[in-house]
């Protein structure tokens, strides 16, 4: 029942030339000047509370409440990781420019 799911979304993620999970957009910019040239990054961020709120899951839930929201979202954690591992290494494991 979730395979199909998970292959459609690895196939559209993998179309697209950049893909940015945000927490690593402020601390690493290039891919985005590289291929868009965007140079501006001013941060501005809306919260309609006027304030962030980070939730403690661990504190906030039963223990099986817990491990069942990590079940129910492993293959979200699959791709985030994976987008996130290509984004870094695009960042720190590229090629140097040819001469040609």
């Amino acid at each position: 029942m979730w395979a199909a799911p998970f292959e459609a979304a690895v196939r559209t993620l993998s179309r697209f030339d950049l893909a940015i999970p945000m927490e690593e957009l402020s601390a690493h910019t290039a891919p985005l000047a590289e291929l868009l040239g965007w140079r501006n990054f001013e941060t501005t961020q809306f919260v309609p509370s006027g304030k962030v709120i980070n939730n403690d899951a661990v504190a906030e839930l039963a223990p099986a409440e817990y491990l069942q929201l990590w079940d129910d979202n492993k293959l979200d954690m699959v791709l985030y990781h994976w987008i996130r591992a290509v984004y870094l290494a695009r960042i720190h494991c590229s090629l140097p420019p040819t001469g040609g």
